[in-house]
């Protein structure tokens, strides 16, 4: 199998074309926030409304995740400070990651 590769690389370089090489794509994992940010889940009857709050001692940036749906914008949120999103069902809080 080798030998295959190395020669159809050499007849594509003699042929005057270029050769690509490409790997296959991989997803990379959503960022983990820190353990000192912390969400709460208000279910409504028509709305789901998430806060978030940062109890570390510097800055951080989040996103609310929903399902189905885009994610919220990526958000600072200083220390000891709260932020607070809402949306109109049907959906479901998903996750919350780092940005």
């Amino acid at each position: 199998m080798k030998k295959l590769v190395v020669a159809g690389a050499s007849l594509a370089l003699a042929g005057g074309a270029a050769l690509a090489v490409s790997t296959p794509a991989v997803a990379a994992a959503p960022a983990s926030v820190p353990s000192c940010v912390q969400s709460l889940v208000q279910d409504g009857t028509t709305t789901l409304t998430v806060v978030v709050r940062n109890n570390c001692d510097f800055p951080v940036r989040v996103q609310v995740g929903y399902e189905p749906g885009p994610a919220g914008a990526c958000t600072t949120i200083a220390p000891r400070w709260s932020h607070t999103e809402s949306r109109a069902k049907p959906v479901s809080f998903a996750r919350l990651t780092a940005c």
